[in-house]
């Protein structure tokens, strides 16, 4: 049951996106597609723990299991997965989980930075990772979301941070 819900809980978080292949759609950075060739990280079969840990929404998962929620472009995994879940989920399945994520303490897991140069990154999987620690771009009119450490957030590490980057002086008010 604690697997259901870490891997519930973390697909909701990745299954709003999709590629923006459409001109009228969402824009296409805000939805990384990793490369043709890209190699998610081999499971070697080992039970990974999140540090302190020891486990190796019910409006949402009722619109997944009846179509009605989906993903801004289609055939993205992450959504397809999220709809078989809560398919499969039982009524006291997804209240057990509601009643588990509303009992979470919310915590600040993003930090803003402002710049006009961002890490030239890749798609590893569903999410953009700096290439590697030198390379630089013009962030132009975008918004580059990296992980902190992205061999943490692979290994579902629910404590992952992230930093959303901006263009300086591209913020609103309010």
């Amino acid at each position: 049951m604690k697997e259901f819900l870490i891997f519930a809980g973390l697909l909701l978080v990745v299954a709003m996106g999709g590629p923006g292949q459409n001109p009228d759609g969402p824009p296409a950075w805000a939805y990384p597609v990793a490369a043709s060739d890209y190699q998610a990280p081999v499971d070697d079969g080992s039970v990974r723990h999140v540090p302190n840990s020891a486990a190796s929404i019910v409006q949402q998962m009722a619109d997944f299991k009846s179509g009605a929620r989906k993903s801004a472009v289609p055939n993205r995994t992450p959504p397809i997965l999220m709809a078989k879940i809560a398919k499969a989920a039982t009524d006291a399945e997804v209240a057990a989980a509601a009643a588990y994520f509303s009992g979470l303490q919310p915590r600040k897991i993003i930090t803003v930075d402002e710049t006009v140069e961002v890490p030239k990154t890749y798609v590893a999987g569903f999410l953009f990772a700096p290439l590697n620690n030198k390379d630089q771009e013009p962030i132009g009119n975008r918004i580059v979301e990296v992980a902190k450490d992205l061999e943490q957030f692979e290994s579902r590490d629910t404590h992952s941070e992230f930093i959303a980057i901006r263009a300086r002086g591209k913020h609103r008010e309010g």
